[in-house]
């Protein structure tokens, strides 16, 4: 891995980790219903459920277009983070601690929408950096870049869709056979 690549990555997971650490301490202290019932487990069909779980992504896919978009994804990032860990420890502090491990079976769909957002992120941020180096800049308007970026744009937003259906599969699993209200 590259060194850019490696300090993209550890930037975009440090938000996310901060994100994680805010929404625990804000969910002991606070009440942010709001945010808890986006990210709490839904009892909704899955095409709802897939394109609530394609949001966030499709957000940070779409900051990859923009010349400011790795401060956007950043602060996507930290507010994903913050949502499931208020929403998850919300639930736990509701129900109690002898319910971890059923608490975080719950939450089991969220794997697939944080690493959908992850890999989009660190995707995104790499075309927005990729644009501002003048010696790809150049070769950025060759044929070949063009369709080469085209491919990717289309294999980071397939994948990320296939991650959020199956998120959106899962979680529709769980609500059914979890007890989620309890």
């Amino acid at each position: 891995m590259k060194k850019k690549t490696f300090v993209l990555l550890a930037f975009i997971c440090a938000a996310f980790s901060a994100g994680t650490v805010f929404g625990s301490v804000s969910a002991c202290f606070s009440k942010l219903d709001f945010l808890r019932n986006f990210f709490l487990p839904q009892n909704k069909a899955t095409g709802e459920l897939f394109v609530k779980n394609a949001i966030p992504f499709l957000l940070i896919f779409l900051c990859g277009f923009l010349p400011f978009g790795i401060p956007v994804i950043v602060l996507l990032m930290f507010a994903l983070g913050t949502g499931y860990s208020c929403a998850y420890c919300a639930k736990l502090v509701q129900s109690g601690t002898g319910k971890f491990l059923p608490e975080a079976a719950q939450f089991s769909f969220s794997i697939f929408i944080v690493l959908a957002c992850i890999i989009t992120a660190l995707y995104s941020s790499q075309s927005i950096l990729l644009r501002f180096e003048k010696a790809k800049a150049a070769k950025v308007k060759l044929k070949r870049e063009k369709e080469k970026i085209y491919m990717e744009n289309i294999i980071i937003f397939i994948s990320a869709v296939i991650l959020s259906l199956l998120s959106a599969v899962i979680e529709n699993g769980v609500y059914r056979f979890c007890l989620v209200g309890v």
